[in-house]
C-alpha cells in the first residue's frame, strides 16, 4: 500500500515527461515552417508560442477526457477557487502584468526593443480597463469576477505580441488590448461552458480565453498591419522588424504567409496534441486511468 503513491507519482512524471518531449518537437517543427520557410514575423510570440501552446493543449485535453463521467467532473467544486488561491494567483497576475514587455521585446533590439515596451503597455491598460468593465457588466451578479481579473486583463500582452515591434499608434495598441479584453472576458463567460457543455473540453485555466483567442486575434493583426504598413517610416530600422519586405517582398505577399502561418500553426498544435493525446492513452490511459 505505501508504494501505490510512487507509482502514481512515477506514472504521472512519466507521462508528464512524454507529453513535453512531443510537444516539444510539434512546436519547433511549427515554428521552422512559419520562422524559416514562410518568413512570417512574431516578435512576441502571439502565435508560435500562445496559439500553439493553447490549442496544442486542448488537443491533448480532449483526448485524455473523452468520457461522459469526466465531463460531468469539469464543474466539481473542487476546481473552485478559495480566498488564498485567489490571493496568490493575482500577484502572479501583478508580475506578469508588469514584466510582459520584457517577454514580448527578448528578441527586438535598439529602437524596436522601445516600441514593443510602449505598444504592449498601451494594450496592457486598455485591456484592463475594459475587462473590469465587461467582468460588471456580464456578471450575474452585477460583480467583478477575479477569474477575469486575474486572466483576462493579461490578454492585452498576448494580441500585441505579433505587432508589438510595428509602428501602430497608441490608439492601435489600445485598439488591440480593447479587443482582447472583450474576447478574453466572453470566452470565460460563454465559450469556456459551451465548450465544456457539448464538446467535453476540459480547460482549467482557461488557456483558449488568454492564450487562444487572443493569439488568434494578434496574428490576424499583424497581417492587417503589414499590408498596411508604410516601409518609409521605419528607415534603417525595417531589415531588423520586416526583413523580408526590407529584401522586396511586397506587403500583401507577407500579409499572406502571416496568415499561412497562422493556419498551419493552429492545424500543427491541434494534430500535435490530439496525437500526444493518443499516445498517453496508450501508455497508461486518460484521467479516467
Amino acid at each position: 500500500p505505501r508504494t501505490a503513491p510512487n507509482v502514481i507519482i512515477t506514472a504521472a512524471a512519466a507521462k508528464s515527461a512524454v507529453s513535453r518531449f512531443l510537444e516539444i518537437i510539434f512546436f519547433s517543427v511549427n515554428e521552422m515552417i512559419g520562422v524559416k520557410i514562410f518568413k512570417a514575423v512574431d516578435i512576441g510570440g502571439s502565435m508560435f508560442v500562445h496559439t500553439f501552446g493553447a490549442f496544442f493543449g486542448l488537443g491533448l485535453s480532449r483526448m485524455l477526457s473523452t468520457t461522459t463521467r469526466h465531463a460531468r467532473k469539469v464543474g466539481s467544486s473542487k476546481e473552485a477557487a478559495t480566498y488564498h488561491s485567489d490571493l496568490f494567483a493575482m500577484i502572479g497576475s501583478i508580475i506578469l502584468w508588469l514584466y510582459w514587455p520584457s517577454f514580448n521585446g527578448a528578441l527586438a533590439s535598439d529602437d524596436a526593443r522601445q516600441r514593443v515596451i510602449i505598444n504592449t503597455y498601451y494594450s496592457l491598460s486598455a485591456c484592463v480597463v475594459v475587462t473590469f468593465a465587461l467582468s460588471t457588466l456580464l456578471s450575474k451578479e452585477g460583480k467583478i469576477d477575479m477569474v477575469h481579473v486575474q486572466n483576462a486583463t493579461l490578454a492585452g500582452g498576448v494580441a500585441v505580441g505579433s505587432t508589438a515591434d510595428f509602428l501602430i499608434e497608441p490608439w492601435g495598441a489600445m485598439f488591440l488590448g480593447s479587443l482582447a479584453a472583450l474576447i478574453s472576458v466572453f470566452g470565460y463567460v460563454h465559450v469556456q461552458p459551451f465548450l465544456q457543455k457539448y464538446l467535453h473540453l476540459h480547460d482549467t485555466c482557461g488557456v483558449h480565453n488568454l492564450h487562444g483567442m487572443p493569439g488568434i486575434l494578434g496574428a490576424l493583426a499583424s497581417a492587417v498591419a503589414v499590408a498596411q504598413i508604410d516601409s518609409s517610416r521605419y528607415g534603417s530600422t525595417l531589415g531588423d522588424v520586416l526583413p523580408e519586405i526590407a529584401k522586396g517582398r511586397s506587403r500583401r505577399a507577407q500579409a499572406g504567409y502571416q496568415i499561412a502561418a497562422l493556419a498551419v500553426t493552429l492545424a500543427m498544435s491541434l494534430a500535435g496534441g490530439v496525437i500526444t493525446g493518443l499516445v498517453l492513452r496508450f501508455v497508461g490511459g486518460g484521467f479516467d486511468a
